[in-house]
């Protein structure tokens, strides 16, 4: 029997490096880029609603801050 809900799921994973200045501690440097997607099923039924945000964290001081 399918699933009869809408089902959220959540994949965050590192996705490369970049050079930049840190807006919290003005490092400037490498900075990690971390993508987290979301995708929606209904049904069992993948729906064409998928986001994806992107994150760059901070190699010096360990925080992160949205692109």
């Amino acid at each position: 029997m399918p699933n009869l809900s809408l089902n959220v799921s959540t994949d965050k994973y590192q996705s490369g490096t970049t050079t930049s200045t840190c807006p919290k501690c003005q490092h400037n440097g490498e900075m990690e880029r971390w993508t987290k997607t979301k995708s929606y099923r209904f049904f069992g039924i993948p729906l064409p609603l998928n986001r994806s945000n992107e994150s760059l964290k901070c190699t010096a001081c360990g925080k992160s801050h949205k692109v």
